[in-house]
């Protein structure tokens, strides 16, 4: 008989009473016959019952006004930001370095992920992988992964080089 044990997710959505009946029903029938499972829901109800009895922290008065201020600091503020600092209207600011655009780093990023797929689909690694013997299947999923690492890792060097 194949049991379906529920996951965590399913066995905290089950004490906080977030389910619905049918859900609630089957998580409630499995429970009765499964010892590991009531085992789980019970450290769970522990960890639920630890968490009640901490003391709510709040955070310093002033913290969202010291955050934005480092962040002005760094340099993350807009053009606003800079002109509440004193440096003048927005058209007056010092000239800055114009930063590359986010596209083309996420597109640099999406090449590489392509080529290293593209390569460990091509190299044959998945038919090796797949007919591995049992008997050797770590030290072959090992040997096959560093294979993998290096020629991503030396294609990668010479994509951003």
């Amino acid at each position: 008989m194949n049991i379906m044990h529920p996951n965590e997710q399913d066995l905290q959505r089950y004490l906080n009473n977030h389910m619905t009946e049918l859900e609630n029903r089957r998580v409630r029938r499995h429970l009765a016959s499964c010892p590991p499972c009531r085992r789980k829901l019970s450290a769970l109800l522990a960890v639920e019952l630890e968490l009640a009895d901490l003391e709510l922290l709040e955070a310093p008065a002033g913290l969202s006004d010291r955050v934005m201020a480092a962040l002005r600091e760094e340099g993350l503020g807009n053009a606003e930001a800079e002109a509440s600092r004193g440096s003048g209207p927005p058209g007056n600011a010092p000239t800055a370095k114009p930063a590359k655009p986010y596209w083309r780093r996420e597109l640099v990023h999406g090449a590489i992920a392509m080529a290293a797929t593209l390569m460990f689909v091509s190299s044959g690694l998945v038919g090796r992988l797949a007919a591995l013997d049992s008997d050797r299947l770590e030290a072959g999923v090992r040997q096959g992964t560093m294979v993998w690492l290096q020629t991503v890792q030396t294609f990668s060097q010479q994509l951003l080089s």
